[in-house]
């Protein structure tokens, strides 16, 4: 049988200029945020006093920037921009956090100003330019982007031993295999993603995605893996808001191999939901239903019908930075009734986005990491290992992932995974840890 392995000119205006090419990307301000808080209500409380004092109105500008309250930003550089017009400067930052809020249109208007300045510096005409470039690409009808990534890999338990039912991090699969084997091998990950702009106001769009993880190892052939999934649906505002609470119903098809052979496919129709709670919280949901077919009619047992549910929150304090929490319900009813079983669980997770400081890394770099916990439990007896004892499973995993960004289009990507199954019947028991370098390119 088969196997599976393991399933991106003013003396305030000049503190604009100094921190580099863009203010609402450099993240240079010392202070916590609760440092700068109080600073633009200092700020604040002083313009009151002085409304047209150019150089304070620069001041807490840039320090609503760095707080990502860019609408205290525009609204104060619009101001000064009615005492001088000639400040370039300000026009590219009141671009940049326009570009920030996702307002493209006035965005592109204040940049494009800003090239009209024939003594503009050619790093910052370069800034302004790739800026354009993007709301160009963002505000396609049809966009599309696409990132591979190829690297070595080497995992403790390739094979997923021991012998015994296993549930994988992409299904419940029968394995045959002896004792866990380590082994080293290639791993290539693929991914797309297209946007249909549906012409609305509200910038709904059809999205659609898809991924193709393989692995291939020098020994143990049984956990060579080829998991191929694509989803595809509209993404609709539920009212006229362009960042209110949205929809998206889906179909979602999948196909896994193993050991260069097919193992099953699956297609689900389900639905995602995502609301903006407030500035630093959203809300998000995903619950679907499908069918499972096993292409080996001898693990006919294995086919199921399967119903899925995860609902969260994201915090991002800033907007580098997010953390995330789920809760997880799934629901497997199999052809075999010794295979049907109910997955409740959680995750957290967080990510984290930063510039490293040298001079010729054009991008961010972005560190990452989750904690999984799922309890699973089959209410059936486990003939298969010869018990009339229902089975229970407990699974802690965890991971974490840096990529080191070079430029806008290639970058590396350190990966490293761990999953520990502890199981009332002690051959389903199981932990392995994969460590992978690749190279990555992004289109």
């Amino acid at each position: 049988m088969k196997k599976l392995a393991r399933l991106i000119g003013l003396a305030g205006l000049s503190v604009l200029i100094a921190a580099g090419p863009s203010l609402a990307q450099s993240g240079n301000v010392p202070g916590s945020d609760g440092d700068l808080r109080a600073r633009q209500a200092e700020l604040y409380d002083a313009l009151k006093d002085r409304p047209d004092d150019l150089d304070l109105m620069a001041l807490y500008a840039k320090v609503s920037i760095e707080l990502e309250d860019y609408e205290a930003a525009i609204s104060t550089m619009e101001r000064m921009l009615i005492y001088r017009q000639d400040l370039p400067q300000v026009r590219r930052e009141l671009g940049v956090a326009y570009f920030n809020l996702g307002s493209y249109q006035a965005a592109q208007l204040y940049l494009e100003q800003v090239l009209e300045d024939d003594s503009l510096p050619a790093p910052i005409r370069g800034n302004v330019e790739a800026y354009l470039a993007e709301i160009g690409k963002r505000t396609r009808k049809n966009r599309f982007d696409f990132t591979g990534a190829v690297g070595v890999i080497h995992s403790t338990n390739a094979n997923f031993g021991p012998e015994g039912l296993l549930n994988t991090p992409v299904g419940l699969l029968p394995i045959v295999s002896g004792e866990a084997e380590a082994d080293t091998g290639i791993r290539t990950v693929l991914s797309f993603a297209h946007d249909h702009d549906l012409q609305r106001p509200n910038n709904d769009i059809w999205r659609t995605t898809g991924t193709y993880l393989g692995i291939r190892y020098f020994d143990v052939t049984e956990g060579d893996t080829d998991y191929l999934t694509v989803r595809t649906g509209p993404r609709l505002s539920l009212n006229e808001e362009e960042f209110g609470p949205k929809i998206r119903p889906y179909l979602d098809a999948s196909y896994v191999g193993s050991d260069d052979s097919g193992l099953y496919y699956q297609v689900s129709l389900g639905g995602e939901y995502t609301q903006t709670l407030s500035t630093y919280w959203s809300l998000f949901a995903d619950v679907s239903t499908g069918f499972r077919n096993m292409l080996d009619q001898d693990l006919d047992g294995f086919n199921l019908f399967r119903a899925d549910s995860e609902i969260g929150v994201a915090y991002i304090p800033t907007r580098d930075l997010i953390f995330r929490g789920s809760l997880i319900f799934e629901q497997e009813a199999a052809e075999d009734f010794e295979n049907t079983n109910t997955e409740i669980g959680g995750r957290l997770g967080a990510e984290y986005q930063y510039f490293p400081g040298f001079d010729f890394i054009e991008t961010k770099w972005r560190v990452g990491g989750f904690l999984d916990l799922r309890g699973r439990f089959f209410p059936g007896a486990q003939r298969a290992v010869g018990l009339s004892d229902s089975r229970q499973d407990l699974d802690f995993a965890a991971g974490f992932s840096h990529v080191f960004g070079i430029t806008d289009n290639w970058a590396l990507q350190f990966d490293m995974s761990s999953l520990v199954r502890s199981s009332n019947i002690q051959n389903f028991d199981l932990d392995n840890v994969s460590v992978s370098l690749s190279g990555v390119f992004k289109l």
